[in-house]
């Protein structure tokens, strides 16, 4: 049984970055989305499609940022009927002009196309693009 004390839970994602504005703009960008201000001048938000928050902000100055890596990190998918290796070499192409760095190549996988890329702070994303017929993970 569900305890009635207990507020609607979600599930959001969290990115620190010293100017969090800029990364949001960065991300809304990628997904084609408007960021929009949050509870603070230095809190960000990006809503999906699917309802997901993405939520950037500034860490305050008593805290270092996070260590960054791959250990927990977005992953942008798109479907397409046409060649995945192709419309993903777009999609890289257009981020890096949003200031994105391609530190792989985009490769064809047996289940899509996909390409580690890092953001404007430096913190890993990979762009993923599968088949209309297959799911949308590689896992």
């Amino acid at each position: 049984m569900a305890d009635p004390t207990q507020a609607e839970r979600q599930l959001t994602l969290v990115l620190a970055s010293l100017e969090p504005e800029r990364l949001a703009q960065f991300y809304g960008a990628l997904l084609g989305l408007h960021p929009r201000p949050g509870l603070s001048s230095s809190h960000w938000l990006v809503t999906t499609a699917t309802g997901l928050d993405l939520q950037f902000y500034r860490p305050s100055r008593q805290r270092s940022l996070t260590a960054q890596g791959r250990a927990w990190s977005p992953c942008f998918s798109e479907q397409t009927g046409d060649d995945p290796l192709q419309l993903l070499r777009h999609w890289c192409e257009k981020a890096c002009q949003q200031g994105a760095q391609q530190f792989d190549v985009p490769r064809l996988e047996p289940f899509g196309a996909e390409c580690w890329m890092k953001d404007l702070d430096g913190n890993d994303f990979l762009l993923l693009v599968t088949p209309s017929s297959s799911p949308t993970s590689p896992l």
